[in-house]
């Protein structure tokens, strides 16, 4: 994918996986709590700047919110979890669709996990990395907010999280390092999502 320019269509908004589209291109999903910095995400991902709304207050994202890519692939914006301020009922479902959309959607061709590198994982997290391993998915792990810890901290850092995890991930997890402020890890990512779409043999452009 290099440095060039991504075409990027933001393109459905879904309170359901009923309602996600129907076309067959392969998509790749941000998982992570709220506030963990998934919108950030998108837009370094990508190399937009405003594409994706961030906001320092938690719980923004309700939806499955896709980015068309290249006409090729989806990004896909999950829902956070562990918003204490959003009802039981609400984050109840939210989980639910959640595990349903990693089980059940056939397009799912791979899931980056965001892990606050200052905090570390959370309860929620493992709970979340737990169903991911179960259900099979190509794994990513992105350690967002780097830039809150000093350069020569960071990898002792991931160490220390991923022992925290207390979880047997697959051989193949991926980890990498980012800073939506610093603008890196953007290669790293694409670069993964890359050999995820090529594994995954599904790069036919979308059709609706």
């Amino acid at each position: 994918m290099g440095k060039r320019q991504l075409d990027v269509q933001l393109t459905h908004f879904c309170a359901t996986l009923e309602e996600c589209p129907r076309r067959p291109a392969p998509e790749i999903a941000l998982s992570g709590r709220s506030n963990v910095g998934k919108s950030s995400l998108v837009n370094l991902l990508v190399r937009r700047q405003k594409l994706a709304y961030t906001s320092k207050q938690p719980g923004k994202t309700r939806v499955f919110t896709y980015y068309e890519v290249d006409g090729r692939w989806n990004l896909v914006d999950m829902p956070g979890y562990g918003y204490a301020k959003v009802g039981g009922a609400e984050r109840n479902r939210w989980l639910a669709q959640a595990r349903r959309y990693f089980a059940q959607r056939e397009q799912l061709a791979g899931v980056i996990q965001l892990i606050d590198l200052k905090v570390g994982p959370t309860p929620d997290d493992r709970a979340r990395l737990r169903e991911l391993v179960a259900a099979g998915r190509p794994l990513c792990l992105a350690m967002t907010k780097s830039d809150k810890i000093a350069r020569s901290k960071r990898e002792a850092a991931v160490r220390e999280h991923l022992q925290a995890l207390d979880l047997a991930l697959p051989a193949d997890t991926a980890v990498v390092v980012t800073s939506a402020s610093e603008r890196f890890g953007h290669d790293e990512l694409l670069a993964w999502v890359e050999d995820v779409l090529d594994t995954d043999g599904n790069d036919a452009p979308s059709v609706d």
